[in-house]
């Protein structure tokens, strides 16, 4: 990923390596809880990076986002599933 701030969410559930360029702190991916989420145990997860059954790799990035407060829906920067 080239340097600059991206405010999405990644799923990722291919065998892919997802790596930052530049220095570090210089590819920034923000997310919040209105963006995708991954159902868990059927409650709502908000995440950066979810890794969903693959042998992925992600390097090199700040991953920015809420932290997890207690309230619906729960928050994670990476979030793994399965054999990730």
């Amino acid at each position: 990923m080239r340097p600059g701030t991206y405010l999405e969410s990644v799923a990722i559930d291919s065998d892919i390596s997802l790596q930052g360029d530049g220095e570090r702190g210089s590819v920034v991916l923000e997310f919040g809880v209105d963006g995708p989420t991954h159902l868990e145990a059927g409650e709502p997860f908000a995440y950066g990076v979810l890794l969903e059954d693959s042998d992925a790799s992600v390097s090199n990035l700040t991953i920015q986002g809420p932290t997890d407060d207690g309230s619906d829906p729960a928050v994670s920067g990476v979030y793994i599933v399965g054999g990730s």
